[in-house]
């Protein structure tokens, strides 16, 4: 039977562990200066990319001759959010024409994926390092700062048999057109998940394989697949800064100040509540979808439970800041209750001095100047003046670092 091939590959971009806190946190303004272009299939970006900052470019595009001689197109396109600063590059190689072809599932996932095992095809390592070149430009950095981790692209084999016969799909449709699946190295059961009459889906642990005659129902596999690559990628990606500002709170080792931290922790909150609508935005939908496929890729990823721990993270963040907060009001409070205390009994000893200076000498003191020529003709008023002043410049010390822990100047320890 002929079919034409598809293969879909998503591959996200990250950045060296000195930048990726400094980009994924706080965020860089740029734009993008290269023609937009989107992939067909991609509907609508906005369910996966939200609050209308993204951008999607084609980067290359080349003819291939693949598996004993067949010829392929790759379309390759970088995906932008630049609110987020996340990059996603995508892979797709399609068949010309329908071809009677039995492909070997390891051989091609070597022909996209970066590991130990493997190098990609040169026309993919051609396209990756454009990408990382493009992505380097918008955030001001080299190529060499953005990163492609091993074994992090996800590879989809989509498989549309050509007949004008009704055809009904099953897992056979899939392996009809599969040599081996020597890809899936560990013992994996890939239970079919029928879409429709026309769609069935193997999902793998290292490649999915989908055979259908309904161009929509790819359209929405392709687009279900982005969207859950970009969670089982970054939330980790999150979940690392997250955890690692939490054990520097926890055992006092954060060197920033509190409005720092709250500052950090106020963008993770931000980005914990916006991934979690996203996620729960695509669930409805692509509602008809979630039990047979959404649940199972989601089980086997574990999307949400990474989800709900950056959600803890958030509210342990918002409720160390809140208590922070409270403690320092209270101890400014303490600090000025003492200025105010402090500057009473001055302006008591002062006026005291005064009425016994008073009546040490016998000139007349009406004016501030005589007042101080009667003070400092003596030893007592002498003191007087100096301890008054002493003390106005120690309230004013204290008033300033009052001010300074209640917006939280002074470094957190624990």
């Amino acid at each position: 039977m002929k079919a034409k091939f598809s293969i879909l590959g998503i591959q996200p971009l990250t950045f060296t562990d000195f930048h990726k806190e400094r980009l994924l946190v706080n965020f860089v303004s740029y734009e993008t200066k290269a023609e937009t272009k989107n992939p067909e299939w991609i509907d609508d970006l906005e369910k996966y990319y939200p609050n209308k900052h993204h951008s999607s470019f084609r980067i290359f595009n080349t003819d291939l001759s693949l598996f004993d001689g067949h010829k392929f197109h790759l379309d390759a396109y970088l995906l932008s959010n630049t609110r987020l600063n996340l990059f996603t590059l995508i892979f797709e190689i399609t068949s010309k024409d329908s071809e009677e072809i039995l492909l070997d599932t390891e051989q091609v996932r070597n022909c996209l994926v970066l590991s130990n095992q493997s190098q990609p095809l040169d026309a993919i390592k051609e396209a990756s390092k454009i990408a990382k070149q493009m992505a380097g430009n918008m955030v001001g950095l080299s190529q060499d700062d953005i990163i492609i981790r091993q074994d992090t692209c996800n590879v989809s084999i989509f498989i549309h048999p050509d007949t004008d016969q009704p055809l009904s799909i099953n897992e056979n449709t899939c392996y009809s057109f599969i040599e081996s699946d020597d890809a899936e190295r560990s013992t994996i059961n890939r239970r079919p998940i029928s879409i429709s009459e026309g769609t069935v889906i193997l999902f793998g642990g290292r490649v999915h394989l989908i055979a259908s005659i309904s161009k929509n129902d790819s359209i929405i596999i392709k687009n279900t697949m982005l969207c859950l690559q970009f969670m089982w990628f970054f939330v980790p990606e999150y979940l690392r800064i997250a955890s690692k500002l939490h054990l520097n709170i926890v055992l006092g080792n954060s060197t920033a100040s509190v409005d720092e931290l709250e500052e950090k922790s106020e963008k993770l909150s931000y980005i914990a509540q916006t991934i979690k609508l996203q996620n729960e935005s695509d669930k409805i939908s692509r509602e008809f979808m979630n039990s047979m496929f959404y649940e199972k890729v989601e089980d086997s990823w574990g999307i949400e439970k990474s989800i709900a721990q950056l959600g803890n993270y958030a509210s342990f963040f918002e409720t160390f800041i809140k208590n922070t907060r409270e403690n320092q009001a209270g101890k400014a409070d303490e600090i000025l209750n003492y200025v105010l205390a402090a500057l009473a009994i001055f302006g008591v000893v002062g006026f005291w001095a005064s009425i016994l200076d008073a009546e040490h000498n016998s000139q007349e003191w009406g004016t501030f100047s005589n007042f101080l020529k009667s003070a400092t003709g003596s030893i007592f008023g002498f003191m007087t003046i100096l301890f008054i002043l002493i003390g106005i410049s120690a309230a004013v010390l204290l008033i300033r670092s009052s001010i300074k822990i209640k917006h939280g100047r002074k470094r957190f320890t624990k």
